[in-house]
C-alpha cells in the first residue's frame, strides 16, 4: 500500500511545474483534490509508480476542467444561503 506521505513531494513539484508553466494560482489542496476525489475515487493504485505516473500526467487543462466539474457539484448541494452575499439576500 502506498503511503500518502509518500507522494507530497512528487504533488509538490508537479504542482510548482503547473505553477510555472500556467497558472500561479494553483495550490496544492488542488491537486490532491484531483487525485483523490475524481483519479483515485475508486482507491489508490497499487503501486507507486502507478500514481507517480497519475501525477506527472497532470496537465493544467484536466486540473481546471476538474476543479471546475467539482465546484459545480458543490454548488448543486450547498444550501442557497451559502451564496447570499453574491446573489444578494434579504437584508
Amino acid at each position: 500500500m502506498i503511503n500518502k506521505n509518500d507522494l507530497s513531494v512528487c504533488i509538490f513539484l508537479k504542482l510548482e511545474q503547473l505553477r510555472r508553466e500556467s497558472n500561479p494560482n494553483f495550490s496544492y489542496q488542488n491537486i490532491e483534490d484531483v487525485l483523490y476525489k475524481v483519479i483515485w475515487k475508486n482507491g489508490m493504485p497499487n503501486h507507486i509508480n502507478d500514481a507517480i505516473s497519475d501525477i506527472i500526467g497532470l496537465t493544467s487543462e484536466k486540473v481546471i476542467q476538474i476543479l471546475s466539474t467539482l465546484a459545480i457539484i458543490d454548488g448543486y448541494h450547498d444550501d442557497l444561503s451559502n451564496y447570499e452575499d453574491v446573489i444578494g439576500g434579504n437584508k
